[in-house]
């Protein structure tokens, strides 16, 4: 990296691991301190030589510049990172700039990571709930649980203005640890509106996979009758994080205590088809992208028929997301899709809008919170 930027950095830092952090002196401008990283990028690019291998290696640049006299070191830093947190979650080795991802002052950034830790203080959530239709019958089956925050105004922040922040700053495990409470609370009114109900599920972290907690949780979560109802979600980066081995051990441990496990957004992320073979799950949920279009999409149709194959020839079952039409709907259940999910059915909603929605739109003898029928056309 020194030979690369030569004398124009002020100095060169490990912060640990394989992160380091380069600083330039005011002498450079950003766009020639911008030809230097992308310099870099390239020569990091170049296959190393060790011990008579070749190995293909690349790197993950965030790019931040100060014009105030005296700089905000801290403010700096914090915007770089999270200019690498953006360049790393688009598939690594490029150079991503903060200020031409965000279009705003550092200053911006700062106040928004504050008062996303003064939520989580105060604990300024919601859970906010969408229905898992079974395609054969229509009627509800499971309900994911969805964290929403509220803003100081008491509005409801969209997911994209906090979430990949929270993940940045290690909070998400306190924000679903929140939901799960708030979830234990609601869950038996949902149980009350959805009588065909089998399961809540929660988004988890893995994190939370290694907590004695939440298998806890999972066994106490029960019906009268003694049937659980809480399952989980993980993504394919809760494999990344923690390595599928041990997430194995921990899932197999979660399967026994009674929950439901699901991979949610399979396809977008970097877990190996082996992970479906070695790793307890009872459902893959397809991601939207795969879904929504494949009406007018032979690609993606292609794409998600062999997904539902391969699921269902390892004993999988499948939620497909996204389903915001008939037709759409019609072609997955062809295809033998278990489950959907998406707009067709219901947006996601807090407890209280859910149930007045079942009441509205399925309950035709007007019963609302006395036991509304929870089917679906």
């Amino acid at each position: 990296m020194n030979a690369v930027a030569g004398n124009g950095t002020a100095g060169l830092f490990r912060l640990g691991g394989d992160e380091f952090a380069m600083l330039f002196d005011r002498g450079h401008d950003a766009a020639s301190v911008l030809r230097t990283l992308g310099r870099l990028l390239q020569a990091c690019r170049d296959p190393v030589a060790f011990r008579d291998r070749s190995f293909n290696m690349s790197v993950s640049i965030g790019f931040a510049a100060c014009d105030d006299n005296p700089c905000d070191s801290e403010a700096l830093f914090a915007a770089a990172d999270k200019a690498l947190y953006h360049a790393k979650l688009h598939g690594g080795d490029q150079l991503a700039r903060y200020e031409d991802l965000f279009e705003r002052g550092i200053g911006h950034f700062i106040s928004l990571d504050t008062r996303l830790l003064e939520a989580v203080r105060l604990e300024r959530f919601r859970a906010f709930y969408q229905p898992i239709v079974c395609l054969e019958t229509r009627r509800v089956r499971r309900i994911e649980a969805l964290a929403r925050l509220i803003g100081p105004d008491g509005g409801i922040l969209a997911p994209g203005a906090w979430i990949a922040d929270a993940e940045r700053l290690g909070l998400m495990s306190r924000v679903s640890w929140r939901i799960l409470d708030i979830i234990k609370s609601e869950a038996p009114m949902l149980l009350d509106t959805f009588p065909d109900l089998e399961s809540i599920s929660l988004n988890v972290t893995g994190a939370m996979l290694a907590d004695d907690r939440l298998e806890e949780e999972i066994r106490s979560c029960r019906r009268a009758d003694g049937r659980p109802w809480l399952s989980i979600e993980l993504t394919e980066g809760c494999m990344i994080e923690r390595g599928s081995g041990h997430i194995g051990q921990h899932l197999e441990r979660l399967s026994e205590a009674g929950g439901v496990i699901s991979l949610d957004d399979f396809g977008t992320g970097f877990a190996s088809l082996a992970h479906l073979q070695q790793i307890p799950f009872d459902a893959i949920k397809i991601d939207r992208r795969f879904v929504c279009d494949i009406d007018a999409n032979r690609a993606n149709r292609v794409i998600l028929e062999g997904m539902i194959k391969l699921a269902h020839g390892l004993g999988k079952q499948v939620v497909c997301e996204g389903i915001e039409n008939r037709p759409v709907l019609a072609i997955l259940a062809d295809l033998g899709c278990e489950f959907g999910q998406g707009y067709h059915f219901s947006r996601p909603h807090p407890l209280e809008t859910l149930r007045g929605e079942c009441a509205a739109r399925f309950d035709r003898r007007r019963r609302r919170l006395e036991g509304p029928v929870a089917s679906l056309a």
